[in-house]
């Protein structure tokens, strides 16, 4: 699957309707230029813009799947320049890239790039502060904390939190449903991980739930309506794979 890259820009210019390629339809007083092409699927699925490298330009940052893969793009004239900036993130094949972010996490005049990966088995989610001179990785730090039993980042904010001139990451997760904060040093060479909310989410969520509601319908119920119980948990079965087939549909 090729994930395709869209820039789209307003323009001035007579209103009609141009076609990207076969990828998107601009509305009218809109245009759109292909910023680049990768074998990655999930392309896209969070893009970041920000200055990467620190040279005073900002760039263009995004992941995919199944190389867990952090990609620049940067404007070079009148073209777009792709740079692999860091692949195999998850730690697996296949895995995935997630959530990205730019940002100057201990106010030292410099970003760095925070990413959240996906993995496809049930392991716990990477949390990555890469530091990059725009063609590679110059420097990471990485934490897989105890406290996060999720594998899916869903987002990432960046905050100080708590007014000590240095920015706290906090990034929810699906399967847990765990929002964890991260806390950095200094030094950006110590990552402490605390949960701050557990909700559960994704499949563990709504197993949890349903074995809740089956409990709730044995113990409640008296025995004549033992088959509207019955009823309902085939019902529960029915729906669940259509459930997920729609969050696979959103999330692959």
């Amino acid at each position: 699957m090729i994930g395709c890259f869209l820039m789209v820009l307003l323009a001035a210019k007579a209103a009609i309707a141009v076609e990207v390629g076969e990828m998107a339809r601009v509305a009218d007083g809109w245009t759109a230029s292909v910023v680049a092409e990768v074998d990655q699927s999930y392309a896209g699925w969070d893009v970041e813009i920000g200055d990467a490298d620190n040279d005073g330009q900002n760039e263009i940052l995004t992941t995919g799947c199944p190389d867990s893969r952090l990609y620049l793009f940067k404007r070079q004239g009148d073209q777009w320049e792709t740079r692999l900036i860091a692949e195999n993130l998850a730690q697996r094949s296949p895995g995935m890239g997630l959530a990205v972010k730019v940002a100057d996490l201990n106010n030292d005049g410099k970003n760095e790039v925070v990413v959240g990966t996906g993995q496809e088995s049930a392991e716990t989610a990477f949390f990555y502060v890469i530091e990059t001179d725009g063609r590679s990785v110059t420097r990471q730090v990485v934490s897989r904390p105890e406290c996060n039993k999720s594998g899916s980042t869903h987002n990432l904010a960046i905050h100080d939190l708590d007014g000590d001139g240095l920015q706290e990451v906090v990034s929810a997760y699906c399967g847990g449903g765990e929002v964890i904060r991260y806390d950095l040093d200094a030094d950006l060479e110590v990552i402490q991980a605390s949960t701050s909310h557990r909700t559960g989410s994704g499949l563990a969520r709504r197993a949890s739930r349903f074995s809740s509601s089956m409990r709730r319908a044995s113990w409640s119920r008296p025995h004549g309506s033992r088959s509207r119980a019955t009823t309902a948990a085939a019902v529960s079965t029915r729906r669940s794979p259509s459930a997920t087939s729609i969050t696979t549909a959103k999330t692959r």
